[in-house]
């Protein structure tokens, strides 16, 4: 029988999530904890390898029954799933746990002693120091729901290039 490219997409994305849940707090923990920014990383250049492990293993249990359309839907479904869920998470940590995150940032970057050769750096620590004179620091939420926009969209990319190559090696070895 065939497995729904969104049952499987729901249920591999669960499994995304939690990934991206750890990636997350790998990444903001490691300004505390340095040790932590390798591993999250690794993560970050494994998001394709994971996503590509999961929709080749939806098309070998489908077989010849798969199709571009089905593993780019299982992919879109997996980022989407995913990116709630993890966002589920970072909206609890921006709210509750460190609700000053992006006013401490910014303030990070404005503070930042910079070389003058170095304009892109430069004018991002003018544009941080204007959002917080200007009061304009992003709330969570906003953040939140752009994150999961940013991750449906790209996600919907890497899926499309994943499902051609897929589909591409599953015509090769038939």
């Amino acid at each position: 029988m065939i497995q729904s490219p969104y049952r499987r997409g729901a249920e591999d994305g669960l499994i995304f999530g939690i990934y991206l849940t750890v990636l997350f707090y790998a990444t903001v923990l490691s300004q505390q904890f340095p040790i932590l920014g390798f591993p999250a990383l690794i993560m970050m250049a494994g998001v394709p390898v994971v996503i590509f492990i999961m929709m080749k293993r939806y098309a070998a249990r489908l077989g010849g029954a798969s199709s571009f359309s089905m593993l780019w839907m299982q992919g879109l479904v997996i980022f989407a799933c995913g990116c709630t869920i993890a966002c589920a998470m970072l909206l609890i940590y921006l709210r509750w746990i460190n609700p000053d995150f992006f006013r401490s940032q910014l303030e990070f970057l404005a503070e930042m002693k910079i070389d003058s050769s170095t304009e892109f750096l430069r004018q991002s620590k003018d544009m941080a120091q204007q959002i917080l004179d200007s009061g304009m620091v992003p709330r969570a939420i906003d953040m939140v729901i752009e994150f999961i926009l940013l991750g449906i969209v790209s996600g919907s990319l890497l899926s499309m290039v994943l499902s051609g190559i897929i589909s591409l090696l599953g015509n090769r070895s038939k």
